[in-house]
């Protein structure tokens, strides 16, 4: 029987406690314990510091975001055809990450490599996203960079587009955070 994690199901990394392994092991506690923190408000006064309710619920967002892209990184090493997208989106992640600029054209060509080369091109593109020495994992990009810039790996976009929503949609996304089941 193989054993793999219960939120990215890898097969690759070593399974801890609980049934996940030890990256999403980490993200998965840290949601765990903010939404219990947000549902018990005399817990959340006795911690005191950096605890009040919209900063629960960021951080909340947060951790199930990186549990996500954990979930989607996973999803590509275990298909046998990688799409070129997927890779692309990895390119993308690296490049903002390490503030260059990507020639569309040389990234348009991946389309054309035989599938067993864009398996062995995303492994190693993915093994370097993961090696990015970051706080928390560089999230994947749908565009290339614009321009070399500081971005946070993804991060800053990813709040800007919670704040565009508007409030009913942010109260909606809010709640499928602290109601959505991590152990799928």
């Amino acid at each position: 029987m193989m054993r793999h994690c219960h939120n990215c199901k890898s097969t690759v990394r070593p399974i801890k406690r609980s049934g996940f392994c030890s990256r999403c092991l980490y993200w998965h506690t840290k949601a765990e314990r903010l939404r219990r923190l947000i549902h018990s408000p005399a817990q959340v006064e006795k911690n005191g510091r950096g605890t009040n309710a919209a900063s629960l619920k960021y951080r909340l967002r947060a951790a199930v975001r990186v549990l996500e892209e954990l979930r989607w990184r996973e999803t590509g090493r275990a298909k046998d055809c990688v799409d070129s997208y997927r890779i692309r989106s990895l390119i993308y992640a690296l490049a903002d990450k390490s503030r260059t600029s990507v020639d569309e054209a040389s990234v348009a060509k991946i389309q054309d490599l035989p599938i067993r080369s864009r398996r062995v091109l995303h492994d190693i593109v993915l093994s370097m996203v993961e090696n990015l020495p970051t706080r928390r994992p560089v999230l994947r990009r749908e565009r290339g960079p614009l321009r070399p810039s500081l971005h946070d790996g993804g991060w800053i976009e990813w709040g800007r587009e919670y704040w565009l929503l508007t409030s009913s949609e942010r109260q909606e996304l809010d709640r499928a955070c602290l109601d959505a089941k991590l152990t799928t």
